[in-house]
């Protein structure tokens, strides 16, 4: 799946998510909006059923004529707040008719004691009385049950109202946890893995290793793309490597082919001119000019076997890498100390390397000895646990290595350096001198044939 469609779907997620929890909320808020309502209504009921219940207790011959105001005043209070109420349907009827007989009840008993005012007796007989305040009693204690009832339920519902709310908030806090490590998961999976993966094989490519390829994974995504135009550059890169090394090569070729043909063939004519005239030097009477001749064809033949050492210095398939470097430092000898430390055996240098590591030290020397006007030159050639490290330092007048300078020296020692698979490091600045590093692996170089193939998984 591509990333693309991968933060699609979250995103699209994330808004169905938050629209859930939203509607969550808003209902339990609703909900909860209810819960008050209700029990504000039943606290009326309770409160309404106390005020009657102390009512009750103050009736009196003298004082049923005060009470009944406020008793009508609560009744009707008491009955709004039934009517208000907004729950168990049956418990509402009860309380209602529980009322009605309780306003039916107190009116008699109210008539009963006017009556008695009036005529000096009581309308009824003590029994009757005593029953109405008995029955006014067991109204109000049965209203008082049912109003602790609708008070109970009402308390339970408040608190179921409470847990859902409280369910709800935890079902958005899990599912916003799930969709952030989904985010993590997609992130990591999708784009900071790959860039971990692209990253260290990048560190490990510049140094030198260019047979390494970043592992792919077959996701189709713009990552994967990504790595798989990394590892084909890579392919070209190798490539590009090798068929440089191959050009390095053949001009290396031509090079000993030129340097042999001045020795064997050129030098070898000049030798025979100068046979010649040394021959009919004694029988000319141009002797002078003669030895002129000679003296030239020998300075001439003397400066062909000079190029011809430039081109291909025999020794190097002779006698070795390092004898010819000795060879190359003793030559330099006469223009400035120079000072040549091999610590490493001639064995552990790979054939391969011999003119590259030759050419460099040869190169450095030179822009040593005629661009930064050196008095010192030390060349030392290393070992290490898998390359093998060429250092030329010099204390001559150096140069501003943040300017884009690059002559056509240190450009051949970088091809030169990259054909093997090299890293060439020059680290300088102006009056500080020189210090060129060349680190070269030890493994062989790498076939074009085999790079696209070639896939390293980390």
């Amino acid at each position: 799946m591509r990333i693309k469609t991968r933060i699609i779907l979250l995103f699209a997620s994330v808004v169905v998510v938050i629209a859930a929890t939203l509607s969550g909320m808003l209902y339990a808020e609703f909900k909860i909006n209810q819960a008050l309502l209700s029990s504000r209504s039943v606290y009326a009921i309770v409160s309404q059923t106390s005020q009657l219940k102390r009512l009750a207790t103050e009736i009196s011959n003298t004082g049923i004529s005060r009470l009944q105001a406020q008793w009508a005043k609560n009744t009707t209070a008491l009955k709004q707040a039934i009517d208000s109420h907004h729950g168990d349907e049956t418990i509402t009827a009860e309380m209602r008719r529980e009322v009605a007989q309780l306003d039916e009840v107190f009116s008699s008993l109210a008539t009963a004691f006017d009556g008695r005012g009036k005529t000096g007796r009581i309308a009824d007989d003590g029994q009757g009385h005593l029953y109405r305040i008995n029955h006014l009693t067991m109204l109000l204690h049965s209203i008082s049950t049912l109003a602790d009832r609708i008070a109970a339920k009402s308390h339970t519902r408040i608190q179921w109202v409470q847990k859902q709310r409280d369910r709800v908030i935890i079902g958005s806090l899990t599912v916003w946890c799930g969709f952030i490590l989904l985010w993590c998961i997609a992130l990591w999976t999708g784009i900071m893995s790959p860039m971990r993966r692209l990253t260290e094989s990048i560190a490990v490519i510049g140094k030198g290793d260019l047979k390494h390829r970043v592992w792919v994974r077959d996701t189709g995504d713009e990552m994967n793309n990504l790595m798989i135009s990394f590892n084909l550059m890579l392919d070209r890169l190798a490539d590009l490597t090798v068929s440089r090394k191959r050009v390095l090569d053949a001009a290396e070729h031509e090079r000993i082919r030129i340097g042999r043909h001045l020795h064997e063939g050129v030098c070898q004519d000049l030798t025979g001119v100068c046979m010649e005239l040394e021959l009919i030097s004694g029988e000319s009477d141009h002797k002078n000019t003669i030895q002129r001749i000679r003296d030239r064809v020998a300075r001439t033949q003397k400066d062909i076997r000079q190029v011809a050492k430039d081109l291909h210095p025999v020794m190097l398939d002779e006698f070795g890498l390092i004898m010819t470097l000795e060879w190359l430092c003793d030559k330099h000898g006469n223009s400035f100390d120079i000072l040549f430390q091999p610590h490493i055996d001639e064995a552990d240098i790979p054939r391969s390397l011999y003119t590259a590591i030759f050419r460099i030290t040869q190169e450095a020397v030179s822009n040593a000895e005629k661009h930064g006007w050196a008095d010192t030159v030390h060349v030392q050639l290393n070992k290490g646990n898998s390359t093998i490290d060429l250092s030329i330092e010099d204390n001559g007048q150096g140069f501003d290595s943040s300017r884009e300078y690059e002559g056509s020296g240190l450009i051949s020692m970088r091809e030169r350096a990259a054909a093997e698979q090299g890293v060439l490091t020059v680290n300088t600045s102006p009056g500080q001198g020189c210090t060129i590093i060349v680190s070269f692996p030890l493994e062989p170089c790498i076939k074009p044939t085999a790079l696209k193939a070639d896939f390293v998984r980390m």
